[in-house]
């Protein structure tokens, strides 16, 4: 297990594994739902997917949803790569933003994850198409992650090309 846990990464247990931890205690909890496994290899399993699902969702949406509010401001991202390499701190910084966006998240999912349930157990139609909704949101959030990422690394590349 340590080995695992070595290969993830502090930011992946940040981002990914603790939200997914506090989503499950959230729904254990706050609303009664106790969906995770009682087996610590699959609940630490589970609850780092969810956290996955979590965070991809705090980046797609609920970023963008705090810029229009303007809760939040980004810098450009090659300003960034510039005050990293001079500031150290900035990238735990930005870790530890990046973990708060998660339990934001987290915290807003929560309740709707509620909404779902209910729907899930009180109506038969939702029952039978609540696999194929599911299937069609992971396909369209990851879809979306993947071309955020791949836009990521590419606007990482041309910071680097600019600077040489």
């Amino acid at each position: 297990m340590n080995s695992i846990i070595d290969k993830i990464g502090t930011y992946q247990i940040l981002t990914n594994l603790f939200p997914g931890v506090f989503f499950s205690i959230g729904m254990k909890y706050m609303f009664g739902i106790d969906i995770f496994s009682n087996d610590i290899g699959y609940y630490v399993a589970e609850c780092y997917f969810m956290g996955l699902i979590i965070s991809r969702i705090g980046s797609i949406l609920v970023v963008p949803i705090c810029k229009k509010l303007k809760l939040i401001k980004h810098v450009n991202y090659s300003e960034y790569i510039i005050a990293a390499k001079g500031d150290p701190k900035i990238d735990v910084l930005s870790e530890m933003n990046n973990y708060l966006r998660s339990l934001l998240t987290c915290t807003i999912f929560m309740p709707v994850c509620y909404g779902i349930y209910c729907l899930y157990i009180s109506l038969a139609w939702f029952h039978s198409v609540f696999p194929w909704g599911a299937i069609i949101f992971l396909v369209v959030l990851f879809a979306t992650s993947y071309r955020k990422n791949t836009a990521f690394i590419i606007e990482r590349i041309h910071s680097k090309v600019q600077r040489e």
